[in-house]
């Protein structure tokens, strides 16, 4: 079962992956070609990458998904070629059809899910603690899905959401009314529901909704998964975090309780007082960060890789229990319109659709065409290049483990970084260490 701060965060085995395909084989004829064409041109809205996998919602409500494949993370009903990856991008299916009418996408480390236009959620890939929602898994060798099911609650389905986001292993949904729903692995109270989770593996198999004090949190208008931490936004523009506190992710000056944790949200706070005029969030592995009304980017928690941008490796232990202002070469990064991280690297999207990221550098992961400085990490972050010049007219930008993709305002889609898994989506693995440190194009989309 996982343990504290143990939990397994890499994919299963491809043996184990393979295993409970085997099993049902009489329902369900795995391919290894392409899907069926299609004349829609993609011109993507919004990223979504998972630890080793990489997938873009089109402009026409469609899916489409490359890299890592072994759990069926890529929905293309199968678990990839020989090698269980998608070199080039796949169509995410639904049944004898194509999964259609999404307006959202979100990934965790080897889970996609799908919010849809009639506020419905659908999930696909790996699901062994929880992570499809719909009541299967809580062992390690739990359910996987090659195409997408749809996330349960109560005695039905759960309705009625506005927008979802993926931490490393859990996933929650911000609901219309402003109420939050998570589900998956719950060991370190990531979920939000005062609990740590049911069974040996502290799974919630489907949507909890997180709590408030003695009641529930009502008035969400933002939310963000981290590694084990959950964050959103408050009507007003308060963050409030719940989950792992051991790096002091939750920003509210402490490191949890005497077990690291946080069963209920707090409030993150700043100087003296609180954290206020936040309008957007970005949680990583152990740091999250929040975009201000006024452009800047604030960021708290784990600075040992430099992922707080403020030029350190933070303080005692190379931690920061508040937030500390993202900054570069010339000053206070500002005029930020959007912010991404998942692992230990963060990037933001400027207003004229630069972009610049920092944190860890081991694989290019921040495209400024090297692999960081000392201990290839960059402590203030460096712009993204692109041929002779910058990266310039990204209008949307997502964060792996050790990739990170934009859309460009043409788009035009782009990735540097890992490539081990195919997830930079040129056809290739990259070069011989399987790097890419410039931004590359995505082939293969029509």
């Amino acid at each position: 079962m996982p343990s504290a701060r143990t939990h397994r965060v890499g994919g299963r085995s491809r043996a184990a992956a393979l295993a409970p395909a085997l099993a049902i084989c009489l329902q369900l004829i795995i391919s290894f070609g392409s899907p069926t064409p299609t004349t829609a041109t993609v011109t993507g809205t919004s990223l979504a990458l998972g630890a080793w996998h990489t997938c873009v919602l089109n402009s026409d409500g469609t899916v489409w998904c490359w890299g890592e494949a072994s759990d069926g993370q890529v929905g293309d009903g199968t678990q990839g070629n020989a090698e269980f990856r998608r070199l080039t991008p796949v169509q995410v299916i639904q049944g004898a059809g194509k999964l259609t009418g999404v307006q959202a996408i979100s990934a965790n480390d080897h889970t996609t899910c799908a919010l849809k236009t009639d506020g419905t959620v659908w999930c696909w890939g790996a699901g062994h603690l929880g992570e499809l929602g719909n009541n299967t898994g809580g062992d390690d060798n739990g359910a996987f899905a090659l195409e997408p099911v749809q996330v349960l609650q109560g005695g039905g389905f759960l309705t009625g959401v506005a927008a979802i986001d993926s931490g490393s292993r859990h996933t929650c949904a911000l609901k219309t009314d402003g109420t939050v729903w998570c589900w998956g692995y719950d060991g370190f109270a990531q979920l939000g529901d005062a609990t740590l989770g049911t069974g040996d593996y502290q799974t919630r198999l489907t949507p909890v909704q997180v709590v408030l004090g003695n009641g529930k949190l009502t008035d969400a208008v933002a939310i963000s998964a981290g590694g084990q931490q959950s964050c959103a936004i408050r009507s007003g523009g308060s963050v409030w975090c719940w989950g792992d506190d051991f790096y002091g992710e939750l920003g509210d000056g402490t490191r949890g309780n005497g077990n690291n944790i946080r069963l209920k949200p707090v409030q993150v706070v700043q100087g003296t007082g609180k954290f206020t005029n936040a309008t957007a969030l970005a949680a990583g592995a152990r740091h999250t960060c929040a975009r201000k009304s006024t452009g800047t980017v604030w960021c708290w928690g784990s600075d040992s890789k430099g992922e707080l941008g403020d030029g350190t490796l933070g303080a005692s232990l190379h931690l920061r229990l508040k937030p500390v202002r993202v900054i570069y070469a010339g000053g206070p990064l500002v005029n930020v319109t959007s912010i991404a991280s998942l692992n230990t690297h963060s990037c933001a999207v400027q207003t004229t659709g630069a972009v610049w990221c920092w944190g860890a550098d081991y694989h290019g992961q921040l495209g400024d065409g090297t692999r960081g400085g000392t201990g290839h990490v960059r402590l203030k972050a460096t712009q993204v290049v692109y041929g002779a010049g910058h990266l310039t007219g990204v209008a949307a930008i997502s964060t792996g483990n050790g990739h990170t993709c934009a859309i460009k305002g043409a788009g035009t889609f782009w990735c540097w970084g890992w490539d081990g898994q195919g997830q930079v989506g040129d056809g290739t693995l990259g070069d011989s260490s399987h790097n890419r440190l410039k931004p590359v194009q995505v082939v293969g989309l029509p």
